[in-house]
């Protein structure tokens, strides 16, 4: 971790190979001008001619000055008073070290931006261990990304550098090593306390992620850490009602009994064309006994449906407490761009630019006119996952489970069955379409969460084949080769990250009502997620370059928008899919006692065999032993001995527009109950308020005390 002296810490490597000896004298030129100017810039450079390492130091000076400039607060001298408790937020982050691990992040200090005018005003120790290593790691980097190493306009930048062959890495070092062996630092607090599979139990350090990678990855298992904390209830809840189901599938109930019994065993008419052939009712029997009776699953979805759709909210409580926790309440995103830009000039050729009125700088622009082909393609490809997964359903019901494990990978592939159950009823069983939506989604979430926990011990076993670090630093490497032969997080970071579990929310909360496991599997698979990512934070990846962030971005806007649909979404799951409309107009309106006597021939209609066309007959009409003059199909339509045959029947209207209202109902309700919850629950805690004002208030009465003993010794 240092120099070869001993004393200077390592705040980057770049590392480069020799691959291509025509060309590697115009590349070590280009080397030698860029380290040339990072020296200029005050930067401390050690060079490995034997293993093409390049070790960066960056001395006092360096890091004040650019600390001043990027405006980096730093902890002040400032009295001992007390902070609410409410500021850690406890409850919203329930993932946390043991207390004696985490006491050096108690109590918290307060901080301003760095002023070198101000520097005694600061809480400055030891100048060596003053800035965090994330903090000096970062500095350097902003140096690279600016540095030049030509004459052009485009020449310039670590990251171009990379795209040119001129390095093959650039890093920042891990600490140490993880192993019991090893010294104490904070990768092996990370490894022993958070990384560990033994450790889901534990609670998830937060602090010490966000002081070792940054706030950007810092607050991506932040919310992490949230959303499996709030899959809690819901998947206490979802077990609850699931068990209910299969207790009450020996219950009496009296539609389950109709079909079960051989009295009303009635002829089914076929289900498709042509292949099929007429089949008893009695052949659905289980599926009517599987079917969750009574109202717990309507009140388990009123439950769910107001928390779905006030997650966003919850999470922004617990964030502003991070913000403030991590001194980022004054943070903007502006103020990473000079970093990110240089990056995209290196991937795509640029030719349109647009100046930022913020920065004033010249930044890649994509024209309206050149978005709209790519908006037609990501609609066409939309349209043809639709289309696939429409057709799949025409595959037999055997084989749809395993089709749909391995191509619903995104939430879209289930999204048109909603529209399918409410046009087509009849294609599903007298007992209604919720147990095959329940069982179609289950399998598909299941499955899918299965392929990806393997996919990540796959490539966790792959990244860790071969050698040990321990094994390894026994040959004599040192800690930037063995950091070297990590992988790389690349470019994109945690984008599939958060796109793994904005897919799995969207199963969660969109498809809830239909299968009430689902936070139940979602929990589990979320436990283990956390460790996976821990592993390969920790032990088989890179040290990332620490990124700040104040939030989690864009991901926020998207699950805020599927917390809204899922309302929605549920309320027509619920009125069209389920049985629960249908019974209840019918014991309302059309049953004589008001009971379900009556309701599996209610619900049922007659269709006469002869009106098939040549087509549409089925192959085999004697399947059933004796000839079919009548069938009978899932609908509510006029039988055709009357006026207007097939054609729906007042009952079909009176089901419509009762399962109409109860989704403008259900909506209104589950709106007006989030709202009330919003003013009950502010954004940011009034004793969150309070702390905030008592920093400013100190941090402002440290500065001017400062100034005036400067006054008073001029």
């Amino acid at each position: 971790l240092y120099m070869s002296d001993g004393i200077r810490r390592i705040d980057y490597v770049l590392s480069y190979s020799i691959t291509d000896p025509n060309i590697e004298a115009e590349r070590q030129r280009l080397r030698n001008e860029f380290e040339k100017n990072l020296e200029e810039e005050g930067l401390e450079l050690e060079r490995d001619w034997k293993t093409y390492f390049v070790r960066i130091h960056a001395p006092w000076e360096v890091l004040t000055r650019h600390a001043e400039i990027s405006q980096v607060r730093m902890p002040i001298k400032s009295p001992a008073v007390p902070v609410p408790a409410q500021v850690a937020c406890p409850l919203l982050f329930s993932f946390r070290l043991p207390e004696e691990v985490e006491a050096r992040f108690k109590p918290k200090k307060f901080t301003c931006p760095f002023n070198r005018e101000r520097e005694t005003m600061f809480d400055i120790k030891e100048p060596a261990s003053f800035f965090r290593p994330h903090v000096r790691s970062r500095i350097a980097y902003s140096i690279l990304l600016r540095n030049k190493f030509g004459h052009g306009a485009t020449e310039f930048g670590i990251a171009k550098a990379l795209a040119l062959g001129m390095y093959d890495g650039a890093y920042p070092l891990h600490d140490g090593d993880y192993d019991d062996k090893a010294i104490d630092n904070d990768r092996k607090v990370l490894y022993h306390h958070w990384a560990r599979f033994s450790c889901f139990l534990r609670y998830q350090p937060v602090d010490l992620i966000r002081d070792y990678f940054g706030s950007k990855i810092g607050f991506y298992f932040a919310w992490l850490g949230f959303y499996t904390w709030m899959l809690f209830p819901a998947a206490i809840l979802g077990l609850v009602v699931f068990i209910y189901g299969i207790v009450t599938m020996w219950w009496e109930n009296q539609v389950s009994d109709e079909i079960c019994n051989d009295y009303f065993n009635l002829t089914m008419c076929p289900l498709c064309d042509k292949f099929c052939g007429y089949w008893s009712l009695g052949e659905s029997c289980q599926s009517a006994m599987v079917s969750v009776k009574g109202c717990l699953l309507d009140y388990f979805n009123l439950t769910m449906c107001p928390l779905c759709d006030k997650f966003c909210g919850y999470w922004s409580l617990g964030e502003s407490c991070q913000k403030v926790s991590w001194d980022l309440q004054t943070f903007r995103q502006e103020e990473e761009r000079p970093m990110v830009w240089p990056k995209v000039t290196v991937v795509f050729q640029v030719r349109h630019t647009k100046r930022n009125w913020i920065t004033q700088e010249d930044e890649p622009w994509l024209p309206f006119i050149y978005r709209i082909p790519r908006y037609m393609l990501s609609a066409v490809l939309v349209l043809f996952a639709v289309s696939i997964g429409t057709n799949i359903y025409r595959i037999p019901r055997y084989m749809l489970s395993a089709v749909l494990v391995l191509f619903a990978v995104s939430i879209g592939t289930n999204i048109y069955r909603i529209p399918r159950y409410m046009l087509s009823a009849e294609e599903c069983s007298p007992s209604g379409c919720l147990v095959e939506l329940c069982m179609q989604l289950g399998i598909t979430m299941a499955g899918s969460q299965l392929i990806l926990v393997w996919l990540n011990f796959r490539w966790l076993i792959q990244a860790m084949a071969g050698k040990s670090e321990e094994e390894r630093k026994k040959t004599g490497l040192s800690r930037w080769e063995l950091d070297y032969l990590h992988v790389d997080i690349g470019p994109r970071g945690l984008f599939f990250e958060y796109l793994e579990m904005v897919i799995q929310f969207g199963f969660v909360s969109l498809f809830v009502a239909a299968f009430p496991l689902a936070p139940l599997l979602a929990l589990i698979n979320n436990i283990l997620e956390i460790r996976l990512d821990a592993q390969k934070f920790v032990c088989s990846l890179r040290r990332p370059m620490v990124g700040r962030a104040a939030d989690i971005g864009v991901w926020y806007y998207i699950l805020e928008a599927i917390s809204t649909i899922s309302v929605c979404t549920n309320a027509f799951v619920i009125a069209f899919t389920s049985e629960f409309i249908p019974r209840l107009v019918y014991t309302r309106v059309y049953s004589p006692d008001g009971s379900l006597n009556g309701y599996l021939n209610f619900s049922l209609s007659y269709f006469e065999v002869e009106d098939f066309s040549e087509k549409n007959t089925p192959r085999n009409p004697l399947h059933l032993g004796h000839n079919v003059t009548f069938c009978r199909y899932r609908d509510l339509r006029e039988p055709p001995w009357a006026e207007d045959p097939y054609e729906y029947s007042n009952a079909f209207w009176h089901v419509l527009a009762a399962r109409l209202a109860f989704v403008v109902v259900f909506q209104n309700i589950t709106f007006l109950l989030t709202r009330f919850l919003d003013l009950l629950i502010p954004d940011t805690s009034y004793d969150l308020q309070d702390a905030i004002k008592m920093e400013e208030q100190l941090v402002s009465r440290a500065i001017l005390d400062f100034e005036l003993q400067r006054t008073k010794q001029r």
